[in-house]
This record gives structure tokens, C-alpha cells and sequence, in this order.
């Protein structure tokens, strides 16, 4: 698939363009790769007309050859690319971002960060043209090893082709963006000429067809998980290297910084940034980390903040050399579970963080206090709720969400509840100070009272059980009688809101994340086609299979099976010593929605040391370990302690990972190369809306959930779709439910009919 939506000859494009077959083709290449499609169309027509223009000035022969809309490898959309080669005989690739951009409709905003462009009448801001093109350049440069090995010239540009260079309104030549348009010049409307004779050297002697090819053919290195390449986003220039920011992602990162900028120390703002699978709010959310923490923003605090604690704690790893290396501070300052952002860790101080980045905002809890957590110290309880904890505590609070990754039922779950709470800032805590005052400390003193009692009863009893139930209960009570009241004197929050569109996971592939969207969440009639060459889906007959697709994808798992057929006898501290200094760079995973029971420490290991194969398919004959807990619990005995990852957290980039079953609190917030999902019997097929949905008799994790809970419907699609979305090249599923996977497979079979 070359992954344009429209790519022939000048020759051809002419044609077209006068024949009015331009548009129709770009309609329906679109329709096929991308779904969602008709705002654009008043773009694809202003600029086809622009390059009509410029490659008659430019006379170039008719065999180059020209596209637009090129989706390029990993995510990212380009406006047009032309191939040819240049008047000196060299292979060339030129990529131009094209703008309607016109003087009196274009203004800087936030100083020098991003631009509104009024035309589009939707509040958006934008990137410079020339800084869009360069972070598409390095893209391409990065992960497209076919310009050094077949010598191809990678060329960027700008075009404004309503923009007057010499008008009086000239903020896109600020000073600022010297050294970028110098990488990536930019031309205007009176500059076409200058244009077309650049074009000219780069393409004048044609033949785009074998650059064209070797491009479309091209290998595409491997992407870079955020783990192994966090630090680095702290280091310098080195930070450039890494998760270029492309599409809206460029736009939005200089917008929050110019919030940040622009947010007095008596104002608050906060920016919801909405987005799906793979769009990179958390690349979006680390790079800003990284840029505010090196101190160019007169922020003084800057933290990240998620509650999935795998996520959390690997990024909180990766970061820590460098940020002990820099500043003699250890990283859990700069990274922060949800629950420690209250004003206890504050010093009760309002707008004692400048910036707070909240990623899987969707999962932020009703309550800002964790109990079940040890080691908090007795009166750091707040009587908010979190997020109205992490808005007081924060001068600019950035809070990144997908609204279809809310996966429990006490979680806030959406943006437009967010929104609500935002605006309700001052009101909402004022209303909670107001109920704790006349209310809930009068409760909570009477429970600590009763709970001291029953303890002193179990104590006297000698009951050790009913001892430490109390004791929880005591602790509990005694810190909810020790809130603290926090009254806000900040007196104006400001909002802003964002989305991501552009997705980086699943091969760039919207038209996958678009149809798993319909079969979640619509009837078949009203789900679209899945275009199969652009990501692989498949839906195999029995667990079984599923697992053996998933270990033939694993390079570990590949070279462990090669060893054990090679030498039967060997030991899993055997294959541990020969593959500790191995690297295997493409990882397969299998994950399942959670209908199994997950035991709760030792209760994890049978006698021998092996992990209790909970996740069981009777009968298929499948049985095999979901990831376990904390390794102070894991079975630190026998050889099988070197079989499996060693908790949940690190099960997902461990090598030994692919021996165990992933849930969604495990891979939440990561992607595998390729992804097998087993859907327990918590999704089922309602005949008479032909359509999936969920049974809440087959759920495990979330007792709250059940079929009277608003909410267990949305919830149980939601834990499915985090799962579906999780491969980069694959996804691979089997439904414990016959009609389930036949229902996966009509949806796969339409695809094929049409």
C-alpha cells in the first residue's frame, strides 16, 4: 500500500485537475484509508489549485511525479511530496507543507509558540508552517533508513500561497524562526517564482517513478518505546532525537507552553487535551516534563502525575539517572501517582506546583485519598476530590484523556465531567469545606470512636483477624477526622482545549482504530470496512492458536522454543544466562479482559514454585499465569523464579513477559509490537441489536460493576478497546464466547465482501 491519497505523474495531475478527477480521487482514496474525511476537502481543492500554478511556472517535466496527503511511516500526514530527479542528476524527495494562511488572518499567539489562523472559525492554534515541515523532516530522516542507503536528498519546505512576505504583517518572518526556516524555508504568495525555480534544481530532470518506489518500498526502523528512550528527552538536543512532534502534536505542545508563560501566579489555567489510542499524549505529556524541568519557563515545580502504577513506576527507572545526574533529586519528585497530588505534599500551598501533567486523566478517582497505601503520614488527608486536589495545588494543570479508557466505576471518566468540575472550581470547593465542616467530621469522629472501641474489644479477645481489620478501620477514620480545610483565593480559571486526531499506533492506521470503534460501540450495518492492508487483524478459532501466533511473534520467545527443542533438558536459569545480554526488539503479547480470578500474593504460587495458572479455558485445554505481584511475593524459589516477569508492572517490557497474560492495568499506557486478546465471557452478542455488549456476570476485577451500575455497559467496551489497541503492527483475538468470534468474523468478512 503506498499510502497517499493521491500519487501520479504532473502529467497525470493535470489531467485530472481539469478533468475534474482530482477530488473524486482523493475522495475515495481517503474513504478507504482514513474514514473521516470532508473538512479537508476545502483545502485538497485550494491547494491542488496552488501547485497547478507552481509546477507550470516551474516547467517541470511531465514524468516527476507529484502526491498529496502522504501518511508517512509511524504516524503523520503530509501535505505534498514531489519526486524527481535535480538538474545535477541527484535522486530527490521534496516535502511542502501547504497554507491558506493569508496576512490579516493570521496573528502570533503566545508569543512566538503558536498561531491562530481565523479562517477556520474553530479556535485551533498551529505551528509555525516551516517548524511543521522540519519535525516532519527529521520523522522521515529517523525512521526511513532509504535516504542514506539509496542517496536520496530529503528536501522541506513552507508554502503560504496567500501569505505577501512584504506585506506589514509579517509574523511568520520573526526573528524566532530564523534558524528553523533556514532547515525549512518558507514561501510566500510574491515568492513563486523564487519557489518554482527551487523546485526547478530540485526536480528538473523528472523520472520520479524509481525515487517514488524506493520510498513506498522502504524499510521502516523499528519505533522507539518510551521507556528505553524517556532520559533522553532530558538531555539537550538530544531530546530532537526522539518522538518527533508532528501533526496537532506540535501546535498543542507550544500552546501549553505559552499557557504556562502566560498564566499569572494569581490565575489558574487548565488545558484538557483529548485524544485516542496512539496519538502520543503521553509523548506530548514527557516532552513537556522534560522542557519545563530544564528551567526555561520560571518553573520552579513541575511534576507528572498517572495513576497506572506500570506506566508510573518504569518511567520513574528511566528518568532517574538523569535527574539525579542533574539536579541531586530523586525522580518520584518529578513523577507522581494521582494520589499524591494533594495539598499535603504542597505544603497546603494553592498553586504551590506550576505545572502539573496529569496523563490518563479518564481515571482519575471520585476520592483524592488512597487508604489502602501505606506510610502516609496521618493528617495528609484532603477532604476534595482528586481532581479538585490537583486544580488547587496547580498554577497550570494539563490534563490529558481519552474518554473510551475509563475502565472502573469510580473513576470521573469523562472530559465533559471534567469541563463541568473546572468550571465549578470555586463553587465545588467551597461546598466541600462547607459539608466537611457540618457534616463529615462529626461522622467521622463518631467512626473513629466505634472502630477504637470494636479494636480494643478484638484486642482483649486476643481475635488477631478482627485486630487488623480494626486497625485499617482506625487509621482510616482517624485521618478523615484530620483533614485539612483548604479555602482557594485565586480568582480566575481559565480553560483551554485541545485534541489529538493523528494516531501513531496500530501502523498510523486510523481506519483500524475507526472499525474497532464500530464493533465496539455500533451494530455491524453501521460498521465500515477495515482496509487489511494497512494492519493485521485476524480471529483465530481456539485460545490455543492464539497463544502459538503470539510466541511465534516474540523474538525471546522464538529463540527460547529454538533452545528448548535443541536441548530438552534445559533449566529456565539456563535460557535466563544466555539471554541476559540479549536483545530481542520485537515483542508479542497476549492480554485478557479480566473474567479470571487474580490471586492476591503467595496465593499466586502452587507448591513447586510455579505461578497457579489462573486464566483457564476448560475446554480448549488452556491454562496459563496472569503477571504477578510485587516479586517480594513471588516465589523467590525452585527455577521457575526465572520463567516469568517479576510483577505486573515490568511484565509488559520484560522479556519474560511473554509467558504470562497481561490485563488492562498492566499494558494501559504501552504498546507491544503485536497483541493477542482474549475476550472473556464479560462481552457477549445481543442477537436482536446485532451488536456486541457487555454481561456483567462474566467481570471479575470491578464487583462494582454490575448490571445496574449506569455506567457497566461503556466500562466493559472501554476494557476491550485499551486491549485491541495495544499492537503497533498486529492484533490477534479470541472470543471465549462462540458468538462473539463469529460476530468478530462477519465484521472481518464484510470487509472482504466490499
Amino acid at each position: 500500500m503506498e499510502n497517499f491519497f493521491y500519487c501520479e505523474t504532473i502529467q497525470q495531475f493535470k489531467s485530472d485537475v481539469q478533468n475534474n478527477q482530482f477530488m473524486p480521487k482523493m475522495r475515495r482514496s481517503a474513504r478507504q484509508m482514513m474514514g473521516n474525511f470532508s473538512r479537508e476537502e476545502n483545502s485538497w481543492n485550494t491547494n491542488s489549485a496552488a501547485l497547478i500554478r507552481l509546477v507550470g511556472e516551474a516547467k517541470l517535466p511531465d514524468d516527476t511525479v507529484i502526491g498529496f496527503e502522504y501518511l508517512i511511516p509511524v504516524g503523520g500526514r503530509i501535505d505534498c511530496v514531489l519526486f524527481g530527479h535535480g538538474s545535477d542528476g541527484t535522486k530527490n524527495m521534496v516535502h511542502v507543507e501547504l497554507k491558506q494562511w493569508s496576512n490579516e488572518h493570521v496573528c502570533k499567539h503566545y508569543d512566538h509558540q503558536t498561531f491562530r489562523e481565523e479562517v477556520n472559525m474553530d479556535g485551533k492554534v498551529l505551528a509555525h508552517p516551516s517548524a511543521q515541515a522540519l519535525e516532519y523532516h527529521r520523522h522521515l530522516l529517523h525512521y526511513m533508513p532509504v535516504f542514506e542507503k539509496e542517496d536520496i536528498h530529503l528536501h522541506g519546505m513552507a508554502y503560504c500561497y496567500n501569505y505577501d512576505t512584504k506585506c506589514d504583517n509579517v509574523d511568520l518572518l520573526d526573528s524566532f524562526y530564523q534558524q528553523t526556516m533556514k532547515e525549512c524555508p518558507l514561501y510566500g504568495k510574491n515568492q513563486e517564482s523564487e519557489l518554482a525555480e527551487q523546485l526547478s534544481t530540485y526536480l528538473g530532470r523528472g523520472n520520479g517513478a524509481p525515487i517514488k518506489k524506493a520510498i513506498v518500498q522502504s524499510e521502516v526502523r523499528p519505533t522507539q518505546r518510551l521507556r528505553d528512550v524517556a532520559a533522553k528527552m532530558f538531555d539537550g538536543e538530544r531530546a530532537q532525537e526522539v518522538f518527533h512532534l508532528v501533526d496537532e502534536q506540535l501546535p498543542i505542545f507550544n500552546a501549553i507552553l505559552g499557557a504556562v508563560q502566560n498564566t499569572p501566579k494569581d490565575e489558574k489555567t487548565v488545558v484538557i487535551v483529548k485524544g485516542g489510542p496512539g496519538t502520543g499524549k503521553t509523548v506530548v505529556a514527557m516532552r513537556l516534563l522534560a522542557e519545563l524541568y530544564k528551567s526555561k519557563y520560571n518553573c520552579h515545580r513541575v511534576h507528572y502525575a498517572t495513576r497506572p502504577a506500570s506506566l508510573r513506576n518504569d518511567l520513574t527507572r528511566e528518568v532517574t539517572s538523569i535527574v539525579q545526574q542533574d539536579k541531586n533529586e530523586p525522580a518520584t519528585k518529578l513523577i507522581y501517582s494521582t494520589f499524591d497530588c494533594r495539598p499535603y505534599n504542597f505544603n497546603w500551598e494553592e498553586n504551590g506546583c506550576d505545572v502539573l501533567l496529569v496523563d490518563e486523566a479518564q481515571r482519575l478517582s471520585e476520592k483524592a485519598n488512597d487508604f489502602n497505601e501505606r506510610n502516609r503520614p496521618e493528617d495528609c488527608g484532603s477532604n476534595l476530590s482528586q481532581l479538585l486536589a490537583m486544580l488547587y495545588v496547580s498554577r497550570v494543570c494539563v490534563l490529558f484523556i481519552d474518554d473510551k479508557q475509563c475502565i472502573r466505576s469510580t473513576e470521573v471518566g469523562s472530559s465533559t465531567e471534567i469541563r463541568r468540575i473546572v468550571k465549578s472550581y470555586f463553587e465545588l470547593v467551597n461546598a466541600a469545606n462547607e459539608r466537611y465542616d457540618k457534616k463529615d467530621r462529626t461522622k467521622y469522629e463518631k467512626e473513629l470512636h466505634n472502630h477504637q472501641e470494636k479494636l480494643h474489644e478484638a484486642e482483649r479477645n486476643g481475635n488477631n483477624k478482627k485486630i487488623e481489620a480494626e486497625t485499617t478501620q482506625v487509621t482510616m477514620y482517624y485521618r478523615k477526622s484530620h483533614y485539612h480545610i483548604v479555602k482557594p483565593e485565586i480568582q480566575k480559571v481559565n480553560i483551554l482545549e485541545f485534541e489529538l486526531s493523528s494516531q501513531f499506533r496500530c501502523n498510523g492506521s486510523n481506519n483500524y482504530l475507526d472499525w474497532i470503534d464500530d464493533v465496539l460501540y455500533k451494530s455491524i450495518d453501521k460498521t465500515r470496512t477495515l482496509n487489511r492492508d494497512s494492519y493485521d487483524f485476524q480471529v483465530l478459532d481456539n485460545p490455543n492458536e492464539l497463544y502459538a501466533k503470539i510466541r511465534s511473534l516474540d523474538e525471546y520467545a522464538r529463540y527460547v522454543d529454538k533452545l528448548k527443542e535443541e536441548t530438552q533438558s534445559i533449566t529456565n536459569q539456563e535460557i535466563s544466562d544466555r539471554t541476559i545480554a540479549k536483545h530481542f526488539p520485537q515483542r508479542a503479547r497476549l492480554v485478557a479482559g479480566w473474567c479470571w480470578k487474580w490471586s492476591k500474593k503467595k496465593e499466586q504460587l502452587l507448591k513447586n514454585g510455579d505461578l497457579k495458572p489462573e486464566v483457564t479455558i476448560p475446554e480448549w485445554n488452556f491454562a496459563m499465569p496472569w503477571e504477578t505481584h510485587d516479586e517480594t511475593f513471588f516465589g523467590r524459589t525452585n527455577d521457575y523464579k526465572y520463567k516469568y516477569a517479576k510483577d505486573s508492572d515490568s511484565w509488559c517490557n520484560t522479556k519474560e513477559g511473554v509467558n504470562q497474560i497481561g490485563s488492562v492495568h498492566s499494558i494501559q499506557g504501552w504498546e507491544t509490537d503485536y497483541i493477542g486478546v482474549i475476550i472473556g465471557p464479560d462481552l457477549k452478542y445481543d442477537k436482536k441489536h446485532d451488536c456486541l455488549c457487555a454481561n456483567p456476570n462474566g467481570n471479575q476485577q470491578d464487583k462494582k460493576l454490575c448490571s445496574t451500575h449506569p455506567n457497566y455497559d461503556q466500562l466493559t467496551r472501554n476494557i476491550y478497546r485499551i486491549l485491541l489497541t495495544r499492537g503497533q503492527k498486529g492484533c490477534y483475538v479470541y472470543a471465549c464466547d462462540p458468538e462473539v468470534n463469529d460476530y468478530l468474523k462477519r465484521c472481518l468478512n464484510k470487509t472482504a465482501e466490499e
